[in-house]
Order: structure tokens, then sequence, then C-alpha cells
């Protein structure tokens, strides 16, 4: 399978402790089946300490501690799973995230959210065009015609943004005109848009 996305997204890497605006805060952090087996095989006390912020209530899930914090993350905003275990201790949303993915049958195609302010900042600050890039083979002739059409489309699409044209007053327009946000999308403000 073939994967296909802008050519920042590799250069997306979380910033942690230096995050004004933590996504270990204000929501609660599901933990994936592999993820939640593995915390449950830890038999030391820090194992027992995850899982007892663990609430098993489908799908499980951290219990918040105050202020809405995830329980693991650390006064000087570092995650303890992480200090202690390393990346791989970590369950799928938090590895993942701002990062998503969609399926296709023969390719996935992914991207970087903007509500990170990390991965705003590497979108936004760009001067020059993002382009698409693709991993692994290139698209056969066989595949279905809108595949191909979709495919050639995205990959020769050029955003127009640059950092200039954020604070200009035709964002909308220069969104509009590039088919990326259409005039039956709302929004209360520009800067929902961004």
């Amino acid at each position: 399978m073939k994967t296909i996305f802008p050519d920042y997204y590799k250069d997306f890497k979380c910033i942690a402790d230096k995050c004004r605006h933590n996504c270990c805060i204000g929501w609660e952090i599901d933990i994936d089946p592999d993820t939640l087996a593995f915390y449950k095989s830890l038999n030391d006390d820090f194992g027992k300490g995850i899982m007892s912020h663990v609430n098993m209530d489908f799908p499980p899930h951290f219990r918040l501690a105050d202020g809405d914090r995830c329980p693991n993350l650390r006064s000087d905003g570092l995650c303890e799973i992480i200090c202690r275990l390393g990346e791989g201790g970590i369950c799928e949303i938090c590895r993942e995230h701002p990062r998503f993915r969609y399926s296709f049958n023969s390719r996935e195609e992914v991207g970087l959210g903007l509500c990170c302010e990390e991965a705003a900042r590497i979108i936004l600050s760009e001067r020059e065009k993002f382009s698409i890039e693709c991993d692994g083979e290139e698209l056969q002739k066989e595949e279905p015609r809108q595949n191909q059409d979709h495919y050639h489309e995205r990959k020769h699409k050029r955003c127009p943004l640059t950092e200039s044209d954020l604070h200009s007053k035709n964002l909308i327009e220069i969104l509009q005109r590039n088919r990326i946000w259409r005039s039956s999308d709302r929004c209360r403000h520009t800067s929902d848009v961004c």
C-alpha cells in the first residue's frame, strides 16, 4: 500500500514541555487494546500506578487529574510514561496525535491537524507552497479511473498559503479559489478557518 502525504509531514515532532497548548490537558485519553495489555503486563510499582489511573469503562481511558490533566503529565510538561518507558510505552492516540490517516483500497493518505501548535507552526510558516509525496509503489494503470484522477489532482496541487496570507482580508477568497474551503462551510470568524 502506498502512503500519500504533504512534504512537511515528516518534519513534525512533538515539542513536549515547550508546548503552550498541551494536548494532555482537557480531554480523556483513550487507551488502545495493545497498550492496555502492555500496561497490565507491567508488574512493578510504576505499572500499577499507571493502571490505578485507568478507567476501564469502554473505551478504557485515563481518568483526568486536577486541572483536567492527564495523570501522567508531570508539572514540567513532560510525560512520565515517555520519560520512564520511551515513546514505545505510550498509547496509540498519544503516539499519533496530531497525525491523521484516511485509508482507501490501494492507498493511505496522512496529514497533520491544525489542532496542534507545532503542526500549525510547520504548516502555516512555510514560505514555499507544499507538495504531495508518495511512499511505496506508484499508481498502477489498472487502478480505477477515479483513484487515478483524485491522486493526480492532489499530487500536482500546491497550497497557495504562506505566512503573509494569514493576515490577509482575502484569506477565505484564497481558500475558496484553491478549493480548500467551500462557500457552504460556515465559520464565525476568519480565525476559525485557520
